[in-house]
């Protein structure tokens, strides 16, 4: 016999079930159709990472303008900065890589005033013979996204040598883009596949990627990576900077390091980050020698000035913490030096791979 009170309950339940459903669906959907009538989220070409051997975002050679900073930025035929490149190399010019992030992209500085830009200029006048200095800089990359582009393009572009530029910052993780294959040795191949093919095309996932990437990965695993109070990398910023180091040696080329201090203010954030850059470069020159590899900390930019005199500035803004051309100027300057201590013999130093 058939209990109508528990039937009608039963009934009750599955009503309201389907309700929430259909509530969420229309929710998500209306999100949707608002964040892709405000356009927010896009991927900016220019910020978009090249991930090998996964479906790429590869954005067409352009011109394409900042519009955080109004200036206008030569994106080549591999979707980097500057001018094309040719695979296999031509040419005899002495070829550098530079690895890193928006300081190495040139954020709100025009393309001749970048760092690769800079260094490759000073190069030449200095030696007296074509130099070809690679941007490989993407604003918002991390240590592990260095790894990808050593991965990549070291064994194409074959570079002598290798110089990945460090920042504070290089421990966060990517808003709009997985990081790579590996992440202190758990495999998120089946994420990334995911989220090129599908989820990367829905506005709502967008925007709460970075919540939820963050929650999921900042427990007890420890899956992204950041600095230490007392600024010693992680366990992952050493496991995605020893896998770069190697990329790069088997790849034939020589890698060496260098931190970019930012051009902070006197804001609380600025304060505070500014405090932590003597543990953080003391961290990372530690974790170069253990490998063998030359570093250097590019300090002396700010040397007799204020930081915030060499910032750029935003349209909407007084302050940025990205450097400007005056200041890449100087790095590049600096850099020089230290590259010519290399070849010179005066780094006393040995890279050599070590096993995965």
């Amino acid at each position: 016999m058939i209990n109508v009170p528990q039937m009608n309950i039963r009934r009750r339940r599955q009503f309201a079930a389907l309700l929430l459903l259909a509530g969420t669906v229309t929710a998500l959907a209306a999100a949707e159709i608002a964040l892709r009538i405000q356009r927010f989220g896009d991927p900016n070409p220019h910020d978009a990472p090249l991930m090998p051997d996964l479906l790429p975002y590869r954005p067409p050679p352009q011109l394409i303008r900042e519009t955080r900073y109004g200036n206008d930025c030569r994106i080549n035929n591999h979707g980097y900065r500057g001018a094309d490149w040719q695979i296999p190399p031509q040419g005899n010019a002495r070829r550098i890589m530079v690895i890193g992030d928006s300081f190495v992209n040139g954020a709100g500085v025009d393309d001749t005033e970048t760092l690769p830009f800079q260094l490759e200029l000073r190069l030449q006048q200095k030696y007296g013979v074509p130099f070809t200095v690679y941007n490989i800089g993407l604003n918002g990359s991390n240590m592990q996204q260095a790894w990808i582009h050593a991965r990549k393009w070291v064994p194409l572009l074959k570079p002598e040598i290798v110089l990945t530029v460090v920042v504070a910052n290089d421990g966060d993780v990517m808003t709009w883009n997985p990081d790579p294959i590996e992440t202190c040795g758990v495999d998120w191949t089946w994420y990334e596949r995911l989220h090129w093919a599908s989820l990367s095309h829905w506005y709502v996932y967008r925007s709460l990627r970075g919540v939820l990437v963050d929650k999921a990965c900042t427990g007890p695993k420890r899956c992204l990576f950041d600095w230490l109070n007392d600024g010693v990398p992680t366990r992952c910023f050493d496991h995605s900077f020893d896998q770069m180091l190697n990329e790069i040696i088997r790849g034939g080329a020589y890698p060496a390091a260098a931190f970019y201090p930012a051009a902070y203010d006197e804001s609380r954030d600025g304060l505070d980050d500014l405090a932590k850059e003597p543990r953080l470069i003391e961290g990372l020159r530690r974790r170069s020698a253990k490998r063998g590899v030359p570093f250097i900390s590019l300090e002396g930019v700010y040397a007799n000035v204020k930081r915030k005199d060499l910032a750029i500035k935003q349209i909407y803004s007084t302050w940025d913490p990205h450097p400007n051309g005056v200041a890449h100027a100087r790095a590049a300057a600096i850099l020089v030096n230290f590259l010519d201590d290399i070849w010179r013999g005066r780094v006393s130093a040995s890279p050599q791979p070590e096993g995965k």
